[in-house]
């Protein structure tokens, strides 16, 4: 019998992030000896409940082979750590998964550079606007985008990534083949369709229940060399991944936020706490210099028309009218349209309110501008 059996069979008993698979494992040898010794020996050890025993023996590995064969014949691939597709990331830790059910390309887990992306679902459209732009500037340099699928700043994560033409890892809380958040079903699919991977602890048609969450929150951050925290409030799930993050030894990141965003108080307090401010990838990447990651090109955006490049708003100030100048689609940092234009700090900062009020330009976390 296939020996995955065993840990779908583990997995059952114990529930999804239980370390007892691993433990016991370890105590009789290997997982098999562990269901050879049967339920005379279960019932003797004081570390296993009369629930999990009763799982234990009426969840055979033969139920399991049943579900090992309807999980792969929906393409999803089952993973267990006797596999070398295991990632070497999340066997260290602790509370490590026993099975995972994957969909798509399972090599990303493996890949050097992995950044988790996680906030509030209730996000500001600025916070969305961040996290899409610095999403896609990190994968357009080769780092593989890991969030939870759910609406707000893990959907733009997972978005970004994908429009630099770049890698992302969607780990879901209930099982792949679950109807989770319909309306971002076609996201789901196009992560996989654009050489991405979904991943998930759950079998295949396991429903939401509100404690999956925090136990999916570990492999974000386990998978991840550092995690990015984009909009969150005080009791924000966020803040789980980064608490986990940096029990793992990760890096924490964080985009400061405006004191009166009620999204604020999270990201701010970590930065107090010692996670990094991040207003650009690159505060990210020089963290990982060392690493070399294969660079995946960012898709350049649609040629403007002559109409488009030549098009100058009426009745801005001169200062306003030689910042827009300077602008494109994409998002510039002030103090490079600054050394453009040769204008002050004071007076860029100016032209920018200018702008914005006017409706012909969107601001960016960082003081990065770009054309609307």
């Amino acid at each position: 019998m296939d020996k995955r059996c065993l840990w779908i069979c583990a997995q059952k008993a114990f529930g999804a992030g239980s370390r007892k698979p691993f433990w016991l494992a370890q105590r009789f040898g290997s997982l098999a000896r562990f269901f050879e010794a049967g339920r005379s020996t279960w019932n003797q050890l004081s570390s296993l409940s009369q629930r999990e025993v009763a799982v234990l023996s009426y969840y055979t590995p033969e139920k399991a082979q049943a579900l090992l064969q309807y999980t792969e014949s929906l393409g999803q691939k089952v993973i267990t750590p006797d596999d070398e597709e295991y990632p070497e990331s999340l066997r260290h830790l602790e509370d490590a998964p026993a099975v995972l059910y994957a969909l798509g390309r399972t090599a990303l887990m493996q890949e050097k550079l992995c950044i988790g992306m996680v906030g509030t679902r209730k996000a500001s459209e600025n916070g969305k606007k961040a996290a899409r732009f610095l999403a896609r500037d990190l994968a357009g340099e080769g780092a593989v985008i890991i969030s939870g699928g759910a609406m707000g700043i893990d959907t733009e994560a997972h978005l970004g990534a994908m429009e630099a033409g770049g890698a992302t890892i969607c780990v879901l809380g209930c099982g792949i083949g679950y109807p989770y958040l319909v309306q971002n079903e076609k996201m789901r699919r196009e992560i996989v369709h654009s050489g991405g991977l979904l991943l998930s602890e759950y079998s295949p048609d396991t429903g939401v229940e509100r404690g999956n969450f925090p136990v999916r929150n570990r492999l974000i951050s386990g998978l991840s060399r550092g995690v990015l925290v984009i909009e969150a409030g005080e009791k924000s799930g966020a803040l789980i991944t980064a608490r986990l993050a940096g029990e793992q030894g990760k890096d924490v990141f964080a985009v400061p936020a405006g004191i009166l965003d009620p999204n604020s108080q999270g990201v701010n307090d970590l930065i107090k706490d010692g996670a990094k401010p991040v207003t650009c990838a690159q505060d990210i990447l020089e963290e990982y210099e060392g690493i070399r990651v294969p660079v995946r090109k960012t898709p350049l955006p649609p040629a403007e028309s002559p109409e488009t490049e030549s098009y100058q708003p009426d009745g801005l100030s001169e200062e306003a009218l030689a910042f827009f100048q300077a602008l494109s689609s994409e998002p510039r940092h002030i103090t490079e349209i600054c050394a453009q234009t040769s204008l002050s700090m004071a007076k860029a900062l100016s032209a920018a309110t200018e702008l914005e009020l006017c409706g012909f330009i969107q601001s960016f976390s960082g003081r990065r501008y770009a054309k609307i």
